[in-house]
């Protein structure tokens, strides 16, 4: 008898806490974003060409708010990052070199 209540008692805690699981899993798969074009960078590409190591080259570029967001009446700040990101050197070894 022992058995059979203990069984029964599993199952209805595996029973209760399926839905649990399928709740926290509707939520972690349901998100939704929106991305709004909040800024305007002009001009979209800077080439720069060939450049060297340790050389220093400068453009000037204008960030400012896009239209749509001026319109867009529930925000009114934008935060947003300038990154560089360095080729790596040791990436482009050519196929020959490793030929003898």
């Amino acid at each position: 008898m022992k058995k059979i209540l203990f069984g029964l008692a599993a199952f209805a805690l595996v029973i209760a806490t399926v839905p649990m699981f399928a709740a926290f899993e509707a939520h972690v798969i349901n998100v939704t974003a929106t991305i709004e074009n909040a800024l305007q960078v002009t001009p979209s590409e800077i080439s720069f060409g060939t450049t060297f190591p340790q050389e220093r080259l400068d453009k000037t570029f204008e960030v400012s708010i896009s239209n749509s967001f001026r319109e867009e009446g529930r925000v009114d700040d934008v935060t947003y990052i300038i990154r560089q990101k360095p080729k790596c050197v040791h990436c482009f070894v050519p196929i020959f070199q490793n030929m003898k």
